[in-house]
């Protein structure tokens, strides 16, 4: 049999940031978010179908990842463009507790296949952070600061979501292994900011509002140890 402690890996690809309200031409790319969290499982019940099991585990929260691109055509003259750049950003960690049932649809040969659903409640205390780009002109006598983009975490420590998908489990050596493909939904948006482009060549404002939900899409691994019942 298997034991009621798991150890938990999670890889997760968040969906990209959205921007709203935007005034302008002028904006940037958002990008999907790689990330991974690490936690520990416990059984608290099972039977033939079912197994009712809770969680506890961390990840730090991503920021941003975004890509801009900045043409010289752009700039008052005596400044340089700025090629294609990628840039991200994580903040604070964040702990979550849930609670989650695991369905056995069918069970051959010490391989299980599932579907699984839970809730989870998340503490992420509120924190803000700020991106900005400046550039320097031809002879590096003068900056001019171009973009800057402000991002913060709810007000509210205490965030909910829920997660949904399907997996396999199998043994292996001495342990028993999950494998499972789940999607989370928050209840609320993780991240909200803004961001602003000044000092462009055209002497105009492009602006809008920054919004990063927090879902995202994840291969969740669980093991456990097997037990062996002796006679």
């Amino acid at each position: 049999m298997v034991g009621k402690f798991s150890l938990i890996i999670e890889p997760q690809v968040f969906s990209s940031a959205k921007l709203t309200d935007c005034i302008g031409y002028k904006k940037f790319e958002n990008k999907s978010i790689w990330n991974g969290s690490l936690g520990f499982g416990y059984e608290l019940q099972r039977n033939h179908r079912n197994e009712l099991y809770v969680l506890a585990f961390a990840y730090f929260e991503p920021l941003y990842k975004i890509s801009f691109e900045i043409k010289e055509e752009e700039l008052p003259d005596g400044y340089y463009g700025l090629y294609p750049v990628t840039t991200s950003d994580y903040t604070m960690a964040s702990f979550s507790l849930g609670i989650y049932n695991r369905y056995r649809l069918k069970y051959h040969k010490s391989v299980s296949y599932n579907i699984i659903g839970g809730v989870n409640v998340k503490y992420f205390p509120y924190g803000s952070s700020d991106f900005g780009v400046g550039l320097s002109n031809t002879t590096h006598t003068e900056s001019l600061n171009v973009f800057n983009l402000y991002c913060e975490s709810s007000s509210r420590s205490i965030h909910g979501s829920c997660q949904i998908g399907a997996g396999i489990g199998f043994a292996i050596w001495k342990g028993y292994l999950n494998i499972e493909l789940l999607r989370n939904f928050n209840f609320n948006d993780s991240i909200t900011g803004e961001y602003i482009w000044w000092n462009l060549a055209d002497n105009g404002i492009s602006s809008g509002n920054y919004k990063l939900k927090g879902d995202y899409t994840s291969l969740k691994l669980s093991i456990r140890r097997l037990i062996k019942i002796e006679d």
